[in-house]
């Protein structure tokens, strides 16, 4: 009994552990433009946003307020190569709350309006894809309810 109640344990575990954090993607110069696409994003601790260089020579660098071209002085701040050979920089979301702002740092992008924030919440959904709390419900009770003859 103690192991089939382990291996419930283990997997409502990772089923939470995936539903809990989100991966939001931003693409880089899209259109072929100065641009981030989205340039507003809501995230929560814990999830990862994702920029794909799609066209472009461009980086990712956090500022330290919106109207700012310059590097955060945060020692942590975050700084992607210049079209990452991977053509992904991916961040995780660490703060619980406030804005999060970047820009691209190559010759006059920034100037020019390439910009974005992410706006930390605790509470709030991000843009990623939400499953909805009823889809989870029921999940989780034909799991649970699928070992309870084992137990």
């Amino acid at each position: 009994m103690n192991k089939e109640f382990f291996t419930i344990f283990v997997i409502l575990a990772i089923f939470v552990t995936f539903i809990q954090s989100a991966t939001i993607v931003v693409e880089v110069g899209s259109d072929n433009k100065l641009q981030f696409f989205p340039n507003d994003i809501k995230a929560m601790t814990g999830d990862s946003i994702l920029f794909k260089f799609v066209s472009g020579n461009h980086d990712v660098v956090q500022s330290a307020k919106a109207d700012s071209c310059d590097k955060s002085p945060d020692p942590n701040a975050f700084q992607s190569e210049v079209n990452p050979p991977s053509k992904e920089f991916t961040i995780t979301i660490n703060q619980t709350s406030g804005n999060i702002w970047y820009h691209c740092s190559v010759d006059q992008h920034c100037a020019s309006g390439m910009k974005g924030v992410i706006r930390v919440t605790s509470n709030q959904t991000s843009n990623a894809i939400t499953i909805p709390s009823s889809f989870i419900a029921i999940s989780l009770g034909t799991l649970v309810s699928s070992f309870i003859p084992w137990l």
